[in-house]
């Protein structure tokens, strides 16, 4: 008998993990289980690790977001930022002048935080006018 883990696998991912550790139990045998299940020893093994680890909750995706960016902006300077943009009407060279200025934090003129060019920019859609000559310049005058 025969049991491919890729079908299983589509129909729910725990389950068929979970009934991969429950052919391991019975076979006590990494390379009969995968050789049964259609699988490799690696995904076996991980599995295994893992339910003797966690138990039933090992069987379960993990996260694959990162635990950390050591890039991103602090907090505490982010809230200013954002509150200068809210408050103020401040672009993204006045308030890292201001806040070099004011507050000795130095940040980037290109400061860039997805939140903050959502909620607090102007317009979403600004055509400059480089940009409107441009596109006139396609359409022929008649």
């Amino acid at each position: 008998m025969e049991v491919l883990y890729r079908e299983i696998y589509k129909i729910k991912a725990v389950e068929a993990r979970r009934r991969l550790v429950k052919t391991y139990e019975k076979a006590r045998n990494i390379s009969k289980t995968a050789k049964l299940w259609g699988t490799s020893r690696l995904v076996v093994r991980k599995w295994i690790r893992r339910y003797q680890k966690s138990g039933e909750k090992g069987l379960e995706d993990l996260s694959r977001r990162p635990k950390r960016c050591p890039w991103r902006t602090p907090l505490p300077i982010e809230e200013k930022v954002i509150s200068m943009r809210k408050e103020k009407g401040y672009g993204r060279r006045r308030i890292a002048w201001f806040l070099l200025r004011e507050e000795k934090i130095e940040i980037s003129q290109e400061y860039h935080n997805p939140y903050f060019e959502m909620c607090c920019s102007p317009r979403h859609w600004a055509i400059s006018s480089n940009d409107l000559h441009y596109s006139l310049s396609f359409f022929p005058s008649r």
